[in-house]
């Protein structure tokens, strides 16, 4: 009986990290264990974001197929996941959280679509869709930015999605070459920009919702990220809309529980 990710071929899965020693490894194990069990081809890279602890160590302690891509000083998750994504050499490239935040068996979810006659380029997590599971909830003040910057960026930019900042987020080879390579947005924020480029360049994506438990080593700080999220938002939007690309179509869907 073929595995319920037979579609996606091979996967590269990208985990962007800055002093996650404490989490990395579990998910490392845990990413291993379940893509060996569908006996899907990959590979997992892990970019360390100029991390002070133990994170690049123990995550080259552990060996093939991991490999781990380190430099000084920290630059942001948005650097690191494009580095990862354009290093990423298999059929098809995910990123994920180093906390584990949305687990890797969700994949099963994001190739039931790609057996489809409107096969995605990119399948994004959700955390605001009518078949999305919250485990634990964030604090108050980070639930109240968690509903202020979604409702900006769908006034903004992107109309059509419900969560862009969900980190788990899967992209064909083309697409993550594509999107990642434009992409300019270093910190918090970036997820939007790569959304931007998606639909800007044509790409089709799907929201699909998923389970996911509140990090609780999250690196996001309320009082300066907050508002260099906005700044971001803004200069991005305008900075992609003025570059143009190959379709400016919205062509994003969700996908709807079985």
């Amino acid at each position: 009986m073929p595995s319920k990710t037979a579609a996606l071929g091979s996967l590269s899965v990208v985990i962007p990290a800055f002093n996650a020693s404490a989490t990395l490894s579990a998910t490392i194990a845990h990413v291993r264990a379940w893509l060996a069990s569908v006996e899907l081809p990959h590979e997992i890279i892990v970019v360390d974001d100029g991390s002070t602890d133990d994170t690049a160590r123990s995550a080259r302690s552990i060996g093939p197929p991991v490999r781990v891509i380190s430099y000084a000083p920290n630059r942001g998750k948005g650097h690191a996941v494009r580095t990862g994504m354009l290093a990423a050499t298999r059929e098809w490239a995910l990123f994920m959280d180093a906390d584990n935040s949305t687990t890797i068996d969700h994949l099963e979810r994001f190739a039931a679509l790609l057996d489809s006659a409107a096969r995605p380029d990119v399948v994004i997590a959700s955390r605001r869709l009518s078949d999305s599971r919250i485990v634990r909830a964030q604090h108050p003040v980070r639930q109240a930015l968690g509903r202020t910057f979604p409702y900006l960026v769908r006034a903004i930019a992107l109309p059509h999605i419900a969560d862009t900042q969900c980190g788990f987020k899967l992209f064909s080879a083309t697409a993550a070459r594509d999107i990642f390579s434009r992409m300019r947005t270093e910190r918090f924020a970036f997820d939007v920009e790569a959304l931007l480029l998606a639909r800007h360049l044509g790409y089709r994506t799907v929201e699909v919702g998923v389970d996911w438990d509140n990090p609780t080593t999250s690196t996001v700080q309320i009082h300066r990220d907050t508002f260099r999220m906005l700044w971001d938002l803004m200069w991005m939007t305008a900075r992609v809309r003025s570059a143009g690309g190959r379709s400016s179509s919205p062509r994003q869907s969700r996908a709807r529980p079985d």
